[in-house]
């Protein structure tokens, strides 16, 4: 029994339909050509009827081929029907290909929009040059072409160009590599150390085998065994590598990898020397590490992970130390060591509190620095209030609150030894004339104080005082609070 044609080849059917349309659509489109040619084109020698018989006859022959089980024999149809598959395979591999190449035009009409574009802005910049010869070389292209503002008289004295001056020769060797541009580091894989680790092992083999061709002593063929079976964590492998400078590792390792110098030693010395100390932080050490930051100023970490000796990296050390930092930042209050340190800061850096606070270290941020000095150390008047700074203060807030929204630093700046904090405290428990000092307390007042004080109570007990006078008009936090403890002492 023969097997069906549907079981080994695809529908005859529909690969006729589908190639019929496809000619179908080429006809028409190859006879809307035609007829859209001028007369003088279509009257070619050699272009008669008889040149598209072939195409009749393929339509012919599909329609004939489009009737089956009239007497064909069965060996027929199945040339017939590979003959037509060929045919559809070709037509749409011939589409895919026109496709493909219509994109790769795009893309290069594109690139060529582009290049005229930039040639454009580059005319522009040749044409006022030759205009202007002395325009500034660093103009942009978008500023060229408009008018200036007036004819200069800088170069009146016989276009001679005037020394340059100790700022103008000081920046010179920075314009040497402008503009420059900051590539992207590469990311290192485990591939890449791995790598690292047999040319930098491969290496330090090198220069012990020379070592020892050099000073040529003792049992040569057993040294060199010893250096055959050498390890990263052979006893003086890491003496060895740290004497490597950037040059070193630029000649000896960069040509592997294709990375420059200085990026292998530092990643070697933060990530793959087998010599790091990766395990938790001991209290002995972190206590060792911070006094010697301490005694470098936290800085040259690399001297610090050095004096350290424990194998640890400086990157390690840097984090280690700013998460100490982190975890003590606010906590107590000032020793006479750091107000010492904050006056050193003040002379050093003036008012630049982020670089005070730096030299503060102890985990002070600039905002702790600042006002502690201001409030605290810069404070010339403690206690009592004379009539003479009441004045003041009320002036001062006249003057400053409608304006800055009682900016507190600049109403302080009008009193003289009285910081920003007690201006505030001085101004809104006492001469705020909407605070109700010394007036007694009426029945609803207590009532809702009462109330209030409930619902402002925090877990731990406290309340929020402030909340709680937001709904007493005329009366402060510390009356609140005050007010309070009297009622339930």
């Amino acid at each position: 029994m023969e097997p069906s044609d549907s079981d080994s080849e695809p529908n005859n059917d529909v690969l006729q339909l589908d190639l019929l349309q496809l000619r179908m659509a080429l006809g028409k489109a190859s006879q809307k050509d035609r007829t859209e040619r001028p007369s003088a084109q279509t009257s070619e020698p050699g272009r008669t009827a008889e040149s598209f018989a072939p195409q009749q006859e393929v339509v012919q022959e599909v329609d004939i081929s489009h009737d089956r089980g009239h007497g064909v024999p069965v060996y027929a149809q199945q040339r017939s029907m590979k003959h037509l598959v060929a045919q559809r395979d070709a037509m749409q591999m011939a589409l895919d290909a026109n496709r493909a190449l219509q994109e790769q035009l795009e893309m290069v009409r594109e690139q060529i929009d582009k290049f005229m574009q930039d040639n454009e802005k580059h005319t522009a910049s040749i044409t006022q040059l030759r205009v202007n010869p002395s325009a500034g070389q660093g103009e942009c292209p978008e500023r060229l072409g408009r008018s200036a503002i007036g004819p200069s008289r800088f170069w009146a004295q016989g276009n001679e160009v005037p020394e340059q001056n100790a700022d103008a020769q000081a920046l010179l060797p920075y314009y040497t590599y402008l503009p420059h541009r900051f590539e992207h580091p590469q990311l290192w894989s485990r591939k890449d150390c791995k790598e690292l680790q047999e040319q930098v092992l491969l290496v330090v083999k090198d220069e012990r085998t020379e070592t020892l061709i050099e000073e040529s002593w003792g049992d040569m063929a057993a040294m060199l065994k010893g250096v055959h079976s050498m390890t990263l964590l052979s006893p003086g492998t890491n003496e060895i590598i740290k004497g490597w400078d950037d040059e070193f590792w630029q000649e000896r390792i960069s040509p592997v990898n294709g990375r420059s110098g200085k990026v292998n030693r530092i990643h070697w010395h933060n990530h793959c020397s087998p010599s790091i100390n990766d395990a938790e932080w001991s209290p002995e050490e972190e206590s060792e590490l911070l006094e010697i930051a301490q005694q470098y100023h936290h800085r040259n970490w690399e001297d610090v992970a050095e004096v350290l000796g424990t194998g640890r990296t400086a990157q390690a050390c840097l984090l280690q130390v700013k998460r100490r930092d982190q975890l003590t930042q606010g906590k107590g209050p000032f020793t006479e060591e750091e107000q010492q340190r904050i006056r050193e800061g003040i002379s050093l850096y003036g008012q630049n509190w982020t670089e005070i606070a730096s030299h503060v270290g102890g985990g002070r941020d600039r905002q702790q620095v600042m006002h502690h000095y201001k409030n605290v150390m810069d404070v010339t008047r403690k206690g009592r209030w004379l009539p003479e700074e009441d004045r003041q203060l009320c002036q001062a807030v006249s003057i400053v609150g409608e304006r800055k929204q009682n900016k507190w630093s600049s109403v302080a700046e009008r009193v003289y030894g009285r910081s920003q904090t007690q201006c505030r405290e001085r101004w809104c428990n006492v001469l705020d004339p909407t605070v109700k000092t010394g007036t007694p307390w009426t029945k609803n007042e207590v009532a809702i104080l009462k109330e209030l004080s409930c619902e402002n109570q925090k877990p731990d007990g406290s309340i929020k005082w402030a909340a709680v006078a937001s709904h007493l008009p005329g009366r402060t936090d510390s009356e609140v609070a005050r007010q309070y403890w009297r009622l339930n002492g």
